[in-house]
């Protein structure tokens, strides 16, 4: 961030057991100036719906209710 990048966290990859722990995690996260993520909005933020089909065969978990709005 530092250099100029943009930094996305997909926090529900690399949340602590801790609930506390992420919740603070997150926290300094964004006021460091990352975009706090989830891996659905992560891996649908580069893609059209028409790519959806791809996206479940590559992350089966993102059919379940990540993608329900989106009438597949």
């Amino acid at each position: 961030m530092r250099e100029g990048y943009k930094v996305y966290v997909a926090i529900d990859a690399c949340a602590d057991f801790n609930p506390m722990i992420t919740d603070v995690a997150t926290q300094r996260l964004a006021a460091a100036g990352a975009i706090v993520t989830t891996r659905a909005t992560a891996a649908c933020s580069n893609s059209s719906v028409n790519r959806i089909p791809l996206l479940i065969s590559v992350f089966p978990w993102f059919q379940n209710d990540q993608a329900k709005h989106l009438q597949i």
